[in-house]
């Protein structure tokens, strides 16, 4: 790839709308650094770059390069320029990036041919991973921007509603194609909340959602045990000791509800193909830090990104609003406010992907004794603007959180 197309990735509109198109084997030895460092400063300060800002992030990720490489690299990074037009540099890239594909799926099929790959399982996935990357400008359809139709679009946005009243007032629910991003220190009480939201008291379930949940925080046993708990109000021993009532309550719906191991669907890539297969109104993913995502990634913040804007992705793709569940870090403990800054592994890339973001916090008691209060703070929402903390009241025993 020339310099004058590399150059035109400074931009950060460009970028995004482009970096789908770019792997690694365009590049020569010296490039890939080039290109790695525009893909980490777009990552950290999410804006246009300078040639000068790359460079010094390029010094300050490849430390170990000898004065006559940095100078070979200052020659290289001086020398970007943005002369191409962007309709003219798309087009060029969609070119090279069909080679590409091109070149894979011919190595994919020498490898079936030599009976290293025997289903299509991996076809499928290269197929679907890239198959946006080939769209027909054509076929790039105007939104409806009547009246009524913006007015229904907004709506949805808010079509399942959350069943705490306190947070409802913050923000009045989820819909397809958002993205919400629920976080907590360990032994708050995430999948608690994530099983009330869904299960619980009219929650989605209760409102008519098909819903789904793949989990890895716990044995999926488990969780769908919890969910019969929250769904129903007893307790694993009330189930046990009256299995009839508790099966005729949760048969009603059970054909909603669909519960999958991310050991057995471990990628985003694989999660794509699940949803278009079962066509959830809403899936929650716990834990959403533990999935794989295809590419090298220099950091693993850049890794948590990724899996981010995916999740982002394949929300607006199946039309399914997707809360994925994760981890804060060290800086939470003790805080009863949440900030999205505090979500574990962040800069911005995981912050910058989703439309809402909830904390969840607990108050430290002397002895360690739990209160059973959980302050549930939203730091950011796209779906209605208003930040602001709710109180509630978590009942472990049956996996609900109550107002």
């Amino acid at each position: 790839m020339s310099n004058d197309l590399l150059g035109l990735f400074l931009s950060h509109n460009f970028y995004e709308k482009n970096r789908h198109l770019i792997a690694m084997d365009f590049f020569e030895n010296e490039a890939k650094k080039i290109w790695r460092s525009i893909e980490l400063g777009h990552a950290r300060y999410g804006r246009d770059l300078t040639p000068a800002e790359v460079e010094q992030v390029l010094f300050s990720e490849f430390r170990t390069m000898t004065s006559s490489q940095k100078q070979a690299m200052m020659m290289l990074t001086r020398t970007l320029s943005n002369d191409i037009g962007e309709d003219v540099a798309e087009d060029v890239l969609r070119d090279q990036f069909k080679v590409y594909f091109g070149r894979q799926l011919a190595d994919l099929g020498i490898k079936m041919m030599d009976n290293k790959v025997n289903d299509l399982t991996k076809v499928n996935e290269l197929l679907g991973k890239y198959e946006q990357n080939f769209m027909p400008k054509e076929t790039i359809q105007e939104i409806k921007h009547d009246v009524a139709s913006l007015l229904h679009s907004t709506k949805d946005v808010s079509k399942y509603k959350w069943n705490l009243k306190g947070l409802r007032e913050i923000c009045a629910g989820i819909g397809p194609s958002t993205f919400s991003a629920v976080f907590a220190l360990v032994e708050t009480g995430k999948t608690a909340f994530l099983i009330s939201t869904l299960f619980g008291p009219d929650g989605f379930l209760n409102q008519g959602a098909k819903v789904m949940i793949l989990g890895n925080e716990e044995p999926v046993e488990r969780t769908a045990l919890r969910a019969v708990s929250s769904f129903t109000g007893m307790t694993d021993k009330e189930i046990a000791n009256d299995t009839i009532t508790a099966h005729n309550q949760w048969d009603v719906y059970s054909s909603q509800c669909v519960f999958l191991n991310t050991d057995e669907v471990s990628s985003m890539e694989e999660l794509d193909q699940l949803l278009a297969k079962h066509k959830p109104d809403v899936l929650g993913i716990d834990q959403l830090d533990k999935m794989q995502v295809g590419g090298n990634h220099a950091r693993d913040d850049i890794r948590l990104g990724e899996i981010y804007r995916t999740a982002r992705t394949l929300s607006k793709k199946h039309q399914c609003a997707i809360i994925g569940v994760s981890q804060a870090n060290a800086e939470a403990d003790g805080r009863t406010v949440l900030r999205f800054t505090q979500m574990a592994g962040a800069r911005v890339g995981k912050a910058a992907e989703a439309d809402l973001i909830i904390g969840i916090g607990k108050e430290t008691e002397e002895g360690g004794s739990d209160n059973g209060l959980r302050h549930i703070y939203v730091s950011k929402n796209k779906l209605g603007g208003k930040h602001g903390t709710c109180t509630t009241v978590i009942k472990p025993e049956v996996s609900r959180y109550v107002d």
